[in-house]
């Protein structure tokens, strides 16, 4: 059952539930997901941009490797 919650929903309690309290800045703040028309706008401009990005920057062989 818990595996079906989406994370965005799971963000309200895990922001608003820490044991230590909220950092001063956020006092006095509420965290708000967003709907699905809201999602599925981000998901849409997150795709279109990395299908925009350069075809050389998704290869493997830009990784960081650590030193030998």
């Amino acid at each position: 059952e818990f595996r079906k919650v989406p994370l965005r929903v799971w963000c309200k309690p895990a922001a608003e539930g820490d044991a230590e309290g909220p950092l001063p800045c956020d006092h006095g703040q509420e965290y708000y997901f967003c709907n699905d028309t809201e999602f599925q706008l981000m998901g849409s401009a997150v795709k279109e941009r990395l299908e925009r990005r350069n075809p050389a920057s998704n290869s493997r062989d830009d990784t960081w490797k650590p030193r030998q």
